[in-house]
């Protein structure tokens, strides 16, 4: 974050914070991810703990399905702060990029929230972000 600005998920810790996640795609299908993310001063590291739930409604003959899928596309995500719940809102639409050139879009809607009480809430704002997925000989799936 840049210096003047709140930055809910530094101050947030070492207790650190959780959120909530659902995906929804452009042909229906819905997940839901959740992660718990503490940090341990003494180890000088952080912990990550997620879950990726309730895979459902994916076509079979669909880019997920198909392994059609090569990366995910750099966005902007929309952060909205609730002071009142203590939480802060992302809202992005992301795409996977597909091996035809295409794009497959699908909705994040993020609940951040910080287990002890914020000390202060940014205002909105807006992040960047560019995921990349590596594919592993080791992976099972």
């Amino acid at each position: 974050y840049p210096q003047g600005m709140v930055d809910f998920f530094k101050n947030s810790c070492p207790a650190g914070y959780t959120w909530q996640r659902s995906l929804l795609f452009e042909d229906g299908a819905v997940c839901t991810a959740s992660a718990d993310i503490t940090v341990s001063v003494e180890e000088n590291c952080f912990y990550h703990e997620s879950k990726f739930h309730g895979v459902v409604n994916f076509p079979a003959d669909g880019p997920v399905m198909k392994k059609m899928t090569t990366n995910w596309e750099p966005c902007c995500e929309k952060i909205i702060p609730v002071p009142r719940q203590g939480i802060l809102k992302g809202d992005v639409a992301m795409y996977l990029l597909l091996k035809d050139g295409g794009r497959y879009r699908c909705q994040f809607d993020s609940v951040y929230k910080a287990k002890t009480d914020s000390k202060k809430m940014p205002e909105w704002h807006f992040i960047q972000h560019k995921l990349t997925r590596e594919d592993r000989s080791d992976a099972k799936n």
